[in-house]
């Protein structure tokens, strides 16, 4: 008895081979440095590319009030009140406790430290592992004591580009018919209508993840802190927004985002790190079964190959801003190639069609 089909046989050595044509592709590229200039090309037109996706990612709102009878100034003045107004309550609500969490974390860094360093030894002890954790730890913060003076200075320096990006993405909602128009005007004749079936159909399936992934990370979020207050773990709303945030990146993010909750929890016991584990296992569960098949429902399905790729390729590019991009790259390939399939099945039935005229 075949436990698999010839198909199968040839579809896993496809997947295989180009796996391997992509892993190689991708060495070859970083060594020639050519992801060092996409990158610094793509960092310069960021601020005008953001600009452009969140006035394409308002532009439903705005045409909610439109059709209404609210003539498009408006309509777009209100519809960033909105916006500014609602992140100004959570700003308001939310932000005091998490910075308050945040000190408070900080200053007990030393004592979590110690706590881990202390967890490690006695495990190395028990095994007759000679391993110095102290000095790796150490070495760990000073390394980071570096980037973290970097992540403040990029904080400062990219407010200018966020400012850029609010004040451009506004600036286009008020002109965005003649925007539209202009790009139309752009694109070559011949591929014209296949250009513009792909971006209504792809503006549609982006508009779609953005608000369904934002409403699961923020469902996460609650869903995380609240499991992290009732097993007792501290500072449950930021270890709760980190497992938020990190459920943005497809398929690893989750893994990713509860293990520093663990960590912390390693820090009372086993069995109390177990108790998180815990916790995450089952808003992970809940999340895959109910949360996400209902809020994405609407949303074109990705291969997890694609997604892998996709997720590795940006993530190696870009670090984690590119990870949490990377689903709208792959739902852009994923409708590409849907479209050349259907344009390959509709020229086939249009030579059948013709030998049955003939």
């Amino acid at each position: 008895m075949k436990f698999f089909k010839d198909q199968d046989i040839k579809r896993l050595i496809f997947i295989g081979l180009l796996i391997v044509i992509y892993s190689v592709a991708l060495l070859v590229l970083n060594h020639l440095g050519f992801f060092s200039l996409i990158r610094t090309i793509l960092v310069a037109l960021i601020p005008a590319i953001m600009a452009i996706f969140v006035a394409f990612l308002i532009e439903p709102i705005i045409l909610f009030f439109i059709r209404r009878g609210i003539r498009r100034p408006y309509a777009v003045l209100i519809t960033y009140f909105i916006i500014a107004s609602i992140l100004t309550l959570l700003g308001l609500l939310l932000i005091p406790n998490i910075i308050a969490q945040i000190t408070k974390f900080i200053n007990n860094l030393p004592l979590i430290i110690g706590s881990i360093t202390l967890f490690l030894d006695n495990i190395s002890n028990d095994y007759g592992i000679d391993i110095d954790y102290a000095k790796i730890i150490d070495e760990f913060i000073t390394h980071n004591s570096i980037n973290t003076i970097n992540i403040i200075i990029s904080i400062f320096s990219n407010i200018i580009n966020v400012t850029l990006v609010v004040g451009g993405s506004i600036f286009l909602s008020f002109d965005f018919d003649r925007f539209k128009a202009w790009i139309k005007k752009l694109l070559p004749k011949t591929f014209k209508r296949g250009i513009l079936s792909f971006f209504k159909e792809y503006l549609t399936m982006i508009h779609r993840y953005v608000f369904g992934i934002l409403l699961d990370a923020t469902i996460i979020w609650i869903l995380s802190t609240t499991g992290f207050w009732m097993v007792g773990l501290e500072y449950p709303i930021v270890f709760g927004l980190i497992v938020g945030i990190f459920d943005l990146v497809p398929i690893i993010g989750p893994y990713l985002g509860g293990t520093p909750a663990v960590l912390l929890g390693l820090t009372v016991s086993i069995e109390f790190a177990l108790l998180v584990v815990l916790v995450l296992i089952v808003i992970q569960t809940i999340d895959g079964n109910f949360i996400q098949p209902y809020i994405m429902k609407n949303v074109i399905k990705v291969h997890p190959l694609e997604s892998i790729i996709s997720l590795s390729v940006l993530g190696a590019v870009f670090g984690f801003p590119g990870m949490v991009a990377s689903p709208l790259v792959a739902i852009a390939i994923k409708i590409i190639i849907n479209q050349i399939n259907e344009g390959r099945r509709e020229r086939e039935q249009e030579v059948i069609n013709m030998r049955e005229v003939k």
